[in-house]
């Protein structure tokens, strides 16, 4: 690269004294630049292990993954040797994770790596489906709102407003699930497949149990989606003065849930219900434990949670606790979690552990 070149040299000429090059150099790091797939860069990390040329947290460094204990040590293959040379007597085994499990510990790494690279690719590839039908969802509940709320508080009937939002959402309860039933259904088949893909099984068929799950799944998600504006609109009324005021609120609320609203439920729930229907398959695969992974890229929450693991069936936090990392506000947690997105915006997946 001989660009790459010239800017060191330059850096080097220009930037440094005569004593700093005595001891200073530029030099770019270009192995981010030359990343390939993950599967590719483990295969070379495991070279590179066996080769002592690096060590274990030299190659975490390199993914942007944290130290672990034990990790800066340098390891040779026990059967590699120089010729004519007297093997060495195995020493006992002490129980500690070394040199003997790191070829298991990379291999199990790599499968990890893979299977949540493709798992976040398929809930990407899904984003746009759950965006659609939400859009469709949110075009029908803002025009009956704006509707209602000219009708209603155009005449100053603050009262009729909120009994007949109590009636919108108890209908919209009804309505609701048929827009995403097709949508989990096709969905549920693709991220059984992918689980079958890293298990190396056959895939959970669309049977009468898993149906019934995503019955479950989506009483559930309807619920929590009425609940949350019902209380913002009552919220809006709340704090208004006057029936005047709180049409022009709910108006402005409408914008911003056309806006918005579509974009952001349609990401989370591609990712709630990919990890929920995940751990389903594992489950009934008889999956033991569950792994959290988080992308090298993500915030510092997600990255302290990478890696993390739980029994199946267990949850990674409770209502009341707090998730902490550096250079970020503490993370209050309000509900269980068994699986994520964690925050807004998250693309954590959960993986067999």
């Amino acid at each position: 690269m001989p660009w790459l070149v010239r800017h060191e040299q330059e850096i080097y000429r220009d930037l440094l004294n005569p004593d700093e090059r005595k001891n200073i150099f530029a030099k770019y790091i270009v192995e981010g630049m030359l990343r390939g797939d993950a599967l590719s860069r483990y295969q070379s990390y495991q070279l590179a292990i066996n080769n002592t040329i690096l060590t274990p947290n030299e190659i975490r460094e390199l993914e942007d993954r944290n130290p672990v204990e034990g990790g800066d040590k340098l390891f040779t293959p026990m059967n590699m040797m120089e010729l004519g040379a007297t093997p060495p007597t195995p020493a006992p085994a002490q129980g500690s994770q070394s040199a003997r499990n790191w070829s298991d510990q990379a291999a199990i790494e790599t499968r990890a790596q893979k299977a949540s690279d493709d798992r976040r690719s398929l809930m990407n590839r899904n984003v746009r489906l759950f965006e659609d039908a939400v859009s469709r969802v949110v075009t029908r509940e803002t025009n009956a709102i704006r509707k209602a709320a000219k009708s209603k508080l155009g005449q100053r009937s603050a009262a009729g407003f909120e009994t007949w939002l109590e009636g919108f959402y108890k209908q919209l309860r009804e309505w609701f699930p048929d827009y995403f039933r097709n949508i989990m259904l096709t969905y549920a088949e693709s991220i059984m497949s992918s689980v079958a893909d890293e298990l190396g099984n056959e895939p959970v068929e669309l049977n009468d149990e898993l149906r019934e799950w995503i019955e479950g799944y989506l009483t559930n998600f309807t619920e929590v989606y009425a609940v949350g504006g019902e209380k913002q609109l009552r919220a809006l009324l709340a704090e208004s003065e006057g029936d005047e005021d709180a049409e022009t609120k709910i108006n402005a609320r409408m914008d911003g849930w056309e806006a918005t609203k579509a974009g952001k439920t349609g990401f989370e729930q591609a990712f709630e219900a990919g990890n929920a229907l995940s751990i389903f398959g594992y489950a009934a695969a008889g999956v033991s434990l569950l792994q959290w992974r988080a992308r090298g890229e993500s915030c510092p929450l997600c990255r302290k949670m990478n890696g993390k693991r739980i029994k199946i069936g267990n949850s990674f936090f409770d209502a009341g606790d707090t998730l902490e990392a550096d250079g970020v506000d503490p993370l209050p947690i309000v509900r269980k979690i068994k699986h994520g997105p964690l925050h807004q915006a998250c693309d954590c997946v959960t993986v067999a552990g």
